[in-house]
């Protein structure tokens, strides 16, 4: 029998396809099966794109270990090679560069590229794809315990989880930074004060690893495309 396309089928489908054009990039939690679905969240029954599955294996100039998170995710130094131009256009915000991470499995492929913003409220993110930035991702810590997510990839909002993430598919870093900035004041009276970040590439990593703790594990979609 036939099965029909659902909406979730529809819209996990046209992501892939996305990715598969190289029109978007879809950051993914994981793999495994998610252990549960918030209904009233507005995010029940979107998915990201699945991304072919990342070897273990560090990156030859992968470095010391600098955290480790759940679900075997492991943050290392990288010592990755100059970003100018990147560098310059973050710097230009008032943002200065933290280093480079290896994210371990789930970005095993990619360098990722850090940086803090000056008031230190927030880093940024760069999955890096060769020589450009594939995504930009602006994250933030709120005192009682919420995340903030601007990304120009593909981002869930889960309030139930205390994630709060707004995606901005073409917009460059200073638009991504400014939303985020907006976006703070909104959340700061029932989510509390941003936390100031130390200038080190352990913010990076912790940050990072709070967004990814708190998502629902998020199942593969390629299968029902």
């Amino acid at each position: 029998m036939k099965r029909s396309a659902s909406p979730t089928t529809g819209t996990a489908c046209s992501i892939s396809s996305q990715a598969k054009a190289k029109r978007g990039v879809a950051i993914v939690m994981t793999l495994e099966p998610m252990p549960d679905l918030d209904e009233d969240d507005g995010a029940s029954g979107r998915l990201p794109a699945s991304t072919p599955a990342a070897t273990s294996a560090a990156p030859a100039s992968c470095g010391a270990t600098l955290l480790s998170g759940a679900s075997g995710r492991r943050y290392h130094r990288l010592e990755g090679k100059p970003r100018k131009a990147l560098d310059e256009t973050f710097a230009r915000l008032g943002d200065h560069p933290l280093g480079d991470l290896a994210i371990l499995p789930v970005l095993a492929d990619s360098a990722v590229r850090t940086y803090r913003v000056d008031d230190g409220k927030a880093v940024a993110a760069c999955v890096m794809n060769g020589d450009r930035a594939a995504s930009t991702t602006f994250l933030a810590l709120l005192a009682k315990g919420a995340v903030l997510v601007v990304s120009d990839a593909f981002v869930l909002e889960k309030p139930k989880k205390r994630v709060f993430a707004t995606m901005m598919s073409k917009a460059n870093p200073a638009e991504l930074e400014a939303t985020l900035r907006k976006r703070l004041t909104e959340l700061e009276k029932a989510q509390g004060d941003p936390v100031v970040l130390p200038s080190e590439l352990m913010s990076a990593a912790k940050a990072w690893e709070a967004w990814w703790a708190k998502q629902a594990r998020l199942a593969a979609v390629q299968a029902l495309c």
